[in-house]
């Protein structure tokens, strides 16, 4: 896997910061200087090229985008691709790509990078992370206000979601990347949720599903997810109600609610606001706004260059 060790000498400024969903996502990433992007896929999937090999990016996932990166993204479907994206102009930055495959090299190389933030090319999670998604849309929002309070706030903001980004892959980076029995079971578990999340379901109905008891469910999501069933299954209720907004501008809020199995519209405001960070309102407007392009780049027909690079610098 590819990753990126990183010094940052002088003080961010955002360039642009947005959520959107489309079904038809294509755009191509051409050595924009001096940039780094953050992208985190919500809903669906794409295929991203670089470096001459195709990686699958997968829901839940994380995505890095740097100067030197020549990257093509496209989806092979027309299913709708959700994503919320941020990306920072750094006047002054020293950064080195490296590859790591195991905790072995990583323990060799740990020490070389002690003093620098780690940042993958991709990461995947198991199920949505509520505090990278959480800061994202802090960072979107704010970008939406443009004030100069608002842009201290930004990159305050931004410093924190990279020291996130960075725990993370430095904690995977000193596990084993070999499957276990559990990753089967958690992957088990992701596929009954999804389809039943709109149904009653207890902790109970999955264990019988996959035929262990309880206690062992409850200990695979406390040592693997550091979240209870319950947590699990109501971020996966506030993802699918969150594709619902989007997808379906005339359905009321109440309707949705009902839809993706929350008791009522009110206890979903919660849940927006505990894994978002904004209430449903907000996350719907957001999610219908562009800060960054004239047009969306994958809206342009026959993509064949980098649209952010050639018109905007």
């Amino acid at each position: 896997m590819i990753y990126y060790a990183l010094e940052l000498k002088s003080i961010p400024r955002v360039e642009f910061a947005f959520s959107t969903e489309t079904d038809r996502y294509k755009n191509i990433i051409s050595k924009r200087k001096n940039m780094i992007e953050l992208s985190y896929l919500s809903g669906g999937e794409f295929v991203s090229e670089f470096d001459g090999i195709k990686y699958r990016i997968e829901s839940n996932s994380l995505c890095l985008y740097m100067p030197d990166m020549e990257v093509v993204n496209h989806c092979e479907d027309s299913k709708p691709t959700r994503m919320l994206d941020v990306a920072f102009y750094v006047d002054r930055m020293e950064y080195e790509r490296f590859e790591c495959n195991s905790k072995d090299e990583w323990a060799e190389m740990s020490q070389r990078f002690g003093g620098k933030i780690i940042l993958p090319f991709k990461l995947k999670f198991e199920n949505m992370n509520e505090n990278l998604v959480k800061s994202f849309y802090t960072i979107i929002q704010l970008h939406s206000i443009g004030t100069v309070s608002s842009e201290l706030s930004k990159i305050g903001e931004w410093f924190k979601l990279l020291a996130m980004v960075n725990d993370e892959t430095r904690k995977l980076l000193a596990m084993d990347n070999e499957y276990s029995n559990t990753l089967i079971y958690l992957r088990k578990i992701e596929r009954y949720i999804q389809s039943n999340y709109n149904k009653k379901i207890k902790l109970d109905d999955v264990a019988k599903e996959l035929k262990v008891s309880q206690s062992y469910l409850c200990r695979i999501f406390k040592e693997n997810l550091n979240e209870t069933f319950v947590s699990y299954l109501n971020k996966t209720r506030v993802n699918k109600a969150r594709e619902m907004l989007s997808l379906n501008p005339n359905e009321s809020a109440v309707e949705i609610a009902e839809n993706v199995g929350f008791c009522d519209l009110r206890y979903m405001n919660k849940m927006f606001r505990r894994y978002y960070g904004i209430n449903v309102r907000e996350c719907r407007r957001l999610d219908r706004e562009l800060t960054l392009f004239h047009k969306k780049p994958w809206d342009a027909e026959n993509l064949d260059k980098d649209i952010y690079k050639t018109e905007e610098h």
